[in-house]
């Protein structure tokens, strides 16, 4: 029987009370959100655990300001877990210790059938990575207490996962010359630390054809020293591995990419699918995100470099961000030679820095992304004073080349920045679609040369 605990919330007392004595016997699917400080839900919830404990087959909880409920809540997750499949417990901020006795493991280290696991708190305090139930999960999610190596060799007797999440406080590895551990069921590995023990776990980890990753890296505050070449050099290997491991030769699968350079970052996202009506969601099959205050000035552009063009002659839709001018005098070789690959695309999506390097890889290569009839502008700072020739050129070159661009989407920057400009320029290109706003319930567009060109003046709307 399914508890969903948000609907649940809506309800009094009794009325909860009855679905709990309707549920006789059954086992138990709870779900949803809990808050401490309702005292009477909280209460609900509570019992529900401490009473029913035995029946609960799938946990999936999200907890706010848990350190308003009762100091023993959450006490019976030391005991046996019989009959639980499911333990996903988020809480929305770490607190202190969340058992009355620390020195009790989690589950009694009795779950058999145990299939997927996430805790606040995976440290020492509360489980043992020798605990019998780890050996069978098919995903787990590792947040804090253990160090990379000895995590690393957990791995080695874990052959059945599928999912594996690698969180921040995970602790600098101390044998960096560890054996490889082969996952050969993994589907998605997703890895969120410093540079360094994400490359300590991309370098020792090989994942099964066709897995994707979600690489997160981030360097502490308190990190000065420059990020080596060396170390750039191995974090380029691994991209490109990881990469061709997902695409596993079928080049057909990258769909839509997305790329964002500029100091300090690093960004690349890959899909296998493509809309070409809305932005890349945040959450993508294959995300790559590097994040440093320490790389050298050549860093980003190696990293883009080993992203071999070949593996994307099918993507149908680019997301290219690059955020400052002289990270494209340093990247555009690099630039040039990924946007010469991608015969297939149909809609770019990009800033005017990113229209800029397009136009200086044209100049040199017209026939470059000749499917391309679709135009994204991606706002990411006001546009300057040069930007509505720089656009006019743009459209004109296409159209002169044969490969004209039938539609341009402004509504990123006219709505939801609320960048007010007067678009009536673009009257000129008839023909042209242009998208205004573009949201869940209202597309709104103009047909350029059809007479009414006060349309395109967003400062009046």
């Amino acid at each position: 029987m399914v508890f969903d605990l948000d609907l649940m919330s809506q309800y009094d007392e009794s009325w909860r009370k009855l679905i709990l004595e309707r549920s006789k016997n059954a086992r138990l699917c709870i779900s949803g959100t809990i808050r401490g400080g309702h005292f009477s839900f909280d209460a609900f919830f509570v019992n529900l655990l401490h009473n029913h404990w035995p029946r609960i087959r799938r946990l999936d909880v999200f907890v706010g300001d848990h350190y308003l409920l009762e100091t023993d809540a959450w006490d019976i997750f030391q005991q046996p877990a019989l009959q639980l499949e499911i333990f996903k417990l988020y809480f929305e901020e770490e607190g202190s210790a969340l058992f009355s006795d620390p020195d009790s493991p989690i589950f009694a280290n009795n779950a058999p059938v145990l299939r997927e696991f996430m805790f606040p708190d995976t440290s020492t305090k509360y489980m043992s990575l020798q605990a019998p139930w780890l050996r069978q999960l098919r995903s787990l999610v590792m947040i804090s207490g253990f160090g990379a190596s000895e995590l690393l060799e957990t791995l080695r007797e874990l052959p059945q996962l599928e999912y594996l999440e690698l969180r921040e406080s995970i602790l600098e590895p101390v044998d960096c010359n560890a054996s490889i551990v082969c996952l050969p069921n993994i589907r998605k590995l997703t890895i969120s630390n410093t540079l360094s023990t994400s490359l300590f776990f991309l370098k020792h980890i090989t994942l099964s054809p066709g897995a994707s990753i979600n690489l997160l890296t981030e360097e502490r505050m308190d990190t000065h020293d420059r990020v080596s070449d060396s170390v750039v050099d191995e974090v380029c290997g691994q991209i490109s591995r990881y990469t061709k491991n997902y695409i596993n030769n079928d080049y057909g699968l990258a769909k839509s990419i997305f790329v964002k350079i500029g100091p300090p970052t690093f960004a690349f996202k890959m899909r296998k699918t493509a809309n070409e009506l809305i932005p890349m969601p945040s959450e993508n099959d294959f995300r790559i995100g590097i994040f440093s205050n320490h790389l050298s000035r050549d860093a980003v552009p190696k990293m883009m470099a080993c992203l071999d063009p070949r593996q994307f002659t099918e993507t149908i839709r680019l997301e290219f961000i690059p955020y400052m001018i002289d990270i494209i005098e340093d990247a555009q070789p690099t630039i040039t030679s990924l946007l010469r690959a991608l015969s297939s695309v149909k809609v770019m999506m990009t800033s005017e820095n990113g229209l800029r390097a397009f136009m200086n890889a044209q100049s040199e290569y017209p026939d470059i992304l000749p499917a391309m009839d679709t135009f994204w502008l991606k706002y990411i700072e006001p546009t300057s004073e040069r930007f509505p020739q720089l656009l006019l050129d743009f459209l004109h070159s296409r159209r002169d080349a044969g490969k004209p661009v039938t539609t341009i989407n402004i509504s990123d920057s006219s709505w939801q920045f609320k960048e007010k400009l007067d678009w009536g320029y673009l009257e000129v290109i008839d023909g042209l679609t242009v998208i205004l706003r573009h949201d869940s319930q209202v597309l709104d567009h103009y047909t350029c040369g059809t007479g009414n060109p006060k349309t395109l003046d967003m400062r009046t709307v």
